[in-house]
């Protein structure tokens, strides 16, 4: 049957209709987004959303949260300026200057959390412990949905990805005061840059393409009842070595390290400045560091020590640069080249054992061996060693030692140790055994 003349003009008009409409849907979709851009923007808008998140999150978390500032564009910026945390009591427990977040919206339309820039500024930070818990417990529990009862959504961990182009931290500074591990930790940071940064939790890793920090100062005392300095509960077993992963959880990458001009101190009691090395007592300054490609797994960890340096009072390392790689039955100390003013040692040193976390307890069942060669100069020698050794060598300026020598099961097997002072030489050879620490063998060499 032959189609009606008349039904084209007819399908055709309904077309340009509903094309007519869809532009107009377009049309009017566009000057919706335009208008919401144009809202979200006005300062006036900015400044009552400002009111609103901190008076939503002052409610939820009970405690005083307040700021002065938010901007943000829709297109993916957002900085906060005078943020201030104040817990139930009105203490202050938080507040920074600037923070920054820079994204592409589309990356999180797409769902991938991708972040061009994060930056803080002007930080402070106090975290305290007493027997009662952290005092930033009340905003943890104020997220915390397990806290209230509620079931967490899905059994299957999440698998979560976060990158950040870079990330910058000014003017940081950051204070634990534990009661009751007796431990006052205060930190300053000058400046933190990070780049190409990956994080990644189910599984968890992390890879970070360059770290640098400089000026940083921080400083431990240990106070109280803590006579022995130790951060740890007493119910820990201090024998037991920390995992190689540090007990993280997490696989970490990171190509290059560096940490400029910064200073440490840990004090236990009292600050006292010591001339002579003191395991309760150590300032350094002028620290420079300088680590490339660390790897750190649960079984494995490795890097190169470019460069280490500090001063300290009454000695001064100039130079500290090896290879470290450690697995969970063997160590690996290749290359370490150490210097001072007037000393210099290069040593390599290898080592198997059971199990690395339990070395300490089993070192009579671990072998090392060692080859070192240099000179030490008398004053250097003379931070490490105790006055009652430093006598007998009170005579002497430069020391020259070459060695080859292993610890095998419970005995220290010297193969060959050639020692010198001046015009004199000491050739030994022999095996070590039933000594109970280093400074015996100091003895025995010396008298």
């Amino acid at each position: 049957m032959a189609e009606n003349p008349s039904s084209k003009p007819l399908r055709k008009g309904i077309l340009a209709r509903i094309v007519k409409l869809l532009f107009r849907v377009f049309l009017g979709s566009l000057f919706l987004i335009f208008l919401l851009l144009v809202i979200v923007h006005i300062p006036a808008v900015q400044k009552k959303i400002t009111i609103e998140v901190s008076e939503y999150l002052s409610n939820k978390t009970g405690g005083d949260i307040s700021i002065n500032e938010i901007n943000f564009s829709i297109l993916g910026n957002v900085e906060v300026y005078g943020l201030d945390v104040k817990d139930p009591s009105a203490v202050n427990v938080f507040n920074a200057d600037k923070m920054a977040l820079e994204f592409g919206i589309s990356d999180l339309i797409s769902g991938d959390l991708i972040f061009s820039h994060a930056e803080i500024r002007g930080l402070e930070s106090q975290l305290i412990q007493t027997e009662e818990g952290l005092n930033i417990q009340f905003f943890i529990d104020a997220f915390n949905d397990t806290e209230k009862g509620e079931e967490p959504t899905s059994d299957v961990p999440i698998e979560t990805s976060l990158k950040f182009n870079e990330i910058v931290l000014q003017d940081i500074h950051f204070n634990y005061l534990s009661s009751t591990k007796n431990v006052d930790f205060q930190t300053t940071l000058g400046s933190l840059h990070v780049v190409g940064a990956f994080l990644n939790i189910n599984p968890n890793r992390l890879k970070i393409g360059r770290v640098s920090l400089e000026n940083i100062y921080s400083s431990v005392i240990t106070t109280g009842n803590n006579s022995q300095g130790s951060i740890v509960s007493d119910t820990e077993d201090t024998s037991q070595l920390p995992g190689l992963d540090f007990n993280s959880g997490f696989d970490i990458d990171i190509r290059n390290l560096e940490i400029k001009d910064n200073s440490f101190s840990f004090h236990q009691n009292e600050s006292l400045e010591r001339q002579q090395f003191a395991p309760g007592h150590i300032d350094a300054s002028n620290i420079q560091i300088e680590l490339a490609d660390i790897s750190i797994r649960n079984d494995s960890l490795s890097a190169e020590i470019r460069q280490i340096a500090a001063d300290l009072p009454g000695f001064s390392l100039q130079e500290f640069e090896a290879g470290i790689n450690i697995g969970l039955s063997q160590l690996e100390l290749s290359d370490l080249n150490l210097a001072t003013k007037s000393s210099k040692v290069r040593m390599d040193l290898n080592g198997q054992f059971n199990h690395f976390p339990d070395l300490i307890k089993e070192l009579d069942q671990a072998a090392f061996q060692l080859l070192l060669s240099g000179h030490l100069n008398r004053n250097d020698l003379g931070f490490f060693l105790t006055d009652s050794i430093m006598k007998y060598i009170d005579k002497w300026s430069v020391i020259s030692l070459e060695t080859t020598a292993g610890y095998e099961y419970g005995k220290t097997v010297i193969n060959e140790l050639d020692f010198g002072v001046g015009n004199s030489r000491l050739l030994l050879k022999g095996i070590l055994t039933n000594f109970q620490s280093g400074t015996q063998i100091i003895y025995l060499i010396l008298c």
